[in-house]
């Protein structure tokens, strides 16, 4: 069994995130039976936050631009505060023209990558999470994203951002 390092939030109002490391594919089933209601149970990400490389001003020489200071435990969608992303996560959210997304459709494309597939608390929309090898950078991360999106651009954009929280 593979163990990804995620950061773990206990809901929505929780912005601080909780070093964690999850059982793959196993616990993503807990993930979305822990929901009470739509997007109000436990979430994950599959980025570790740390600090980040700012002066007491707010500037980032690494970037060369002004960010929001973060420290472990202070974000949880800042960017500059990925550390390493464990998986990619993927969703089929909007289809085109009036298109249903099929399940099957979606095993076939990606059987041959290691992947969970479920549906989200909304009918018709998908979550596809591929764990990598081993964890990566925010860049490497993106560049993966853009080459799955290549792939099939009736992926939802939003699912991009290294720092991306799941239900």
């Amino acid at each position: 069994m593979k163990h990804l390092p995620v950061s773990l939030f206990a809901h929505t109002r929780v912005g601080i995130p909780t070093p964690g490391v999850i059982a793959w594919p196993d616990a993503f089933d807990s993930f979305r039976e822990a929901g009470a209601n739509e997007k109000d149970g436990p979430l994950w990400s599959p980025a570790t936050f740390g600090p980040s490389p700012v002066d007491q001003y707010g500037y980032d020489k690494r970037l060369k631009a002004r960010v929001l200071k973060c420290a472990v435990g202070e974000t949880r969608r800042n960017l500059p505060c990925v550390v390493t992303v464990s998986a990619l996560g993927l969703d089929y959210d909007h289809p085109p023209d009036g298109e249903v997304f099929d399940p099957a459709e979606l095993v076939e494309r990606w059987m041959r990558y290691e992947h969970v597939l479920h549906s989200t608390y909304t009918p018709g929309r998908y979550r596809l999470i591929f764990p990598y090898a081993s964890p990566v950078t925010a860049a490497q991360h993106h560049a993966v994203y853009a080459w799955m999106l290549a792939q099939d651009p009736r992926l939802d954009a939003s699912t991009a951002d290294a720092s991306r929280i799941f239900y």
